[in-house]
């Protein structure tokens, strides 16, 4: 598992290292249009720009995507995902797009009560991509949290636009990126409150993506 999750990553950092710098930065570029843009002065800069690598590399997309690998057949989850419960070197997420659960295993470090699992609590929200390889899951590098303050707001949000998705599969990847892009608004105003910028009802609610 662990090894086949190095792989990938590798495999991701060698693709984006293929490019021509020019190409290269028209990608990201309309990567940062549909997702956000991100700034080297970041504190979040690295953890976008992997965003961008696993984007890059499988394309847009939105739930399963079947990948054929030197290291086998692996399955690559994009959504949304909710910490149901966390036990020692496992954790028990929910995909709250699709409502599957499954298992992830922390291989990284022996686990302990006193360390958190992956730098996740019970209840988290996070957003990114989840590779599966056999019996359990694991985390990619291309993850970021929503702020607890917000999971209410998401919710709604999902079940207002699931109707949606059953319609036109392409609109979820949409609502994705809309999350993506207020997520890092509310990081880069941290002094102002997360609801704020994910209500539709908030100071923010109508011009929240220009503000980007």
């Amino acid at each position: 598992m662990i090894d086949s999750l190095i792989k990938l990553n590798e495999s991701v950092e060698e693709y984006a290292a293929t490019f021509p710098a020019d190409k290269l930065e028209q990608r990201r570029n309309a990567f940062f249009e549909k997702n956000g843009e991100v700034f080297h002065d970041d504190v979040f800069f690295e953890q976008r720009i992997r965003f961008f690598r696993y984007d890059l590399k499988f394309g847009e997309f939105a739930g399963t995507k079947s990948l054929h690998t030197d290291a086998g057949d692996l399955k690559l989850f994009h959504s949304i995902f909710r910490v149901r419960f966390i036990w020692g070197k496992f954790a028990r997420v929910q995909d709250v797009l699709d409502k599957n659960s499954f298992w992830i295993k922390d291989g990284s470090v022996e686990k302990s009560r006193k360390k958190p699992f992956l730098g996740f609590s019970r209840g988290d929200l996070f957003q990114g991509f989840l590779l599966e390889d056999g019996e359990y899951f694991s985390m990619t590098e291309a993850v970021f949290l929503h702020p607890p303050l917000a999971h209410a707001h998401i919710f709604k949000m999902i079940r207002s636009a699931s109707n949606e998705w059953d319609q036109d599969s392409s609109k979820k990847l949409t609502f994705l990126q809309r999350l993506s892009r207020i997520q890092l608004l509310s990081q880069r105003q941290q002094t102002t409150r997360a609801e704020v910028f994910y209500s539709p009802s908030g100071a923010f609610g109508t011009v929240r993506d220009k503000a980007l």
